[in-house]
């Protein structure tokens, strides 16, 4: 199974209908997925449009993360960035530190640089698997 973290971004994009999220959610419906909000998250990309964090929060297969003791004390030694980022980013480190391979889903990964964390943008991926060569048919 795959452990997908979302941003308040992906959040946002998710409650909007994004055709490659709502696909990890439609995995996650059928166990092949974990999908994961960090609460932070969902705060943010409510803030930012009302109701969709709400919407995302209230899906039957979205797992949310508290933002507890742990990702606080992490978000704090980043003093300098944007709060909206602190919550995944430490998420996805104390995953890994827990054994855990976890994937942060962004559309802005460059906020996340200086983190140490690593993001995919699920648009840019998509792009890259359409644009891709397509594979030869067998005989």
């Amino acid at each position: 199974m795959i452990h997908v973290l979302l941003d308040h971004t992906c959040v946002q994009a998710l409650a909007e209908g994004a055709e490659f999220l709502n696909g990890l959610y439609v995995e996650a419906g059928s166990g092949r997925a974990e999908l994961v909000v960090p609460a932070l998250s969902a705060a943010a990309a409510e803030r930012e449009k009302q109701g969709t964090g709400r919407h995302v929060l209230q899906r039957r297969f979205i797992t949310v993360e508290d933002f507890t003791h742990d990702p606080a004390l992490m978000g704090a030694a980043w003093a300098h960035m944007d709060w909206r980022i602190l919550h995944p980013a430490a998420s996805v480190i104390l995953a890994e530190r827990a054994g855990i391979n976890a994937t942060l889903l962004s559309l802005n990964p460059h906020e996340y640089i200086g983190t140490g964390v690593n993001t995919l943008n699920p648009q840019e991926r998509r792009r890259a698997f359409s644009a891709g060569p397509m594979l030869p048919r067998r005989p």
